[in-house]
């Protein structure tokens, strides 16, 4: 408790019993106690605060994350697609070149 050991609460009663006597000690231990149980409380709200808007900025930070990897995937997707866009138009060429050809030939042979 606050780095205060066994001595030193001893020492405290004495010298609080010695200043405040025995009359107002029980008073004082309750305020004291009433004090210590709201700082605890408020303590723990803090924390409990503190936790929330860390979970909160990690799945926001998440979130960032997740849509650059989905824009990541986007963007080499349709790179993909373009490739292939590009490799159907050259066999499309290619076949339509070959096509020619062969027709070429047919009007060369009759």
């Amino acid at each position: 408790m606050f780095g205060i050991g066994t001595w030193e609460v001893l020492c405290i009663l004495l010298f609080a019993l010695m200043f405040y006597g025995p009359e107002q000690l029980p008073a004082i231990a309750r305020k004291v106690a009433y004090i210590f149980k709201h700082f605890k409380k408020m303590t723990h709200e803090v924390k409990t605060v503190v936790q929330k808007e860390f979970a909160q900025i990690e799945r926001e930070t998440q979130l960032k994350e997740m849509k650059q990897q989905i824009e990541d995937m986007r963007s080499e997707s349709t790179q993909m697609l373009d490739e292939v866009k590009s490799e159907v138009d050259s066999v499309k060429n290619s076949v339509s070149y070959s096509d020619q050809g062969n027709q070429d030939v047919k009007k060369e042979e009759t």
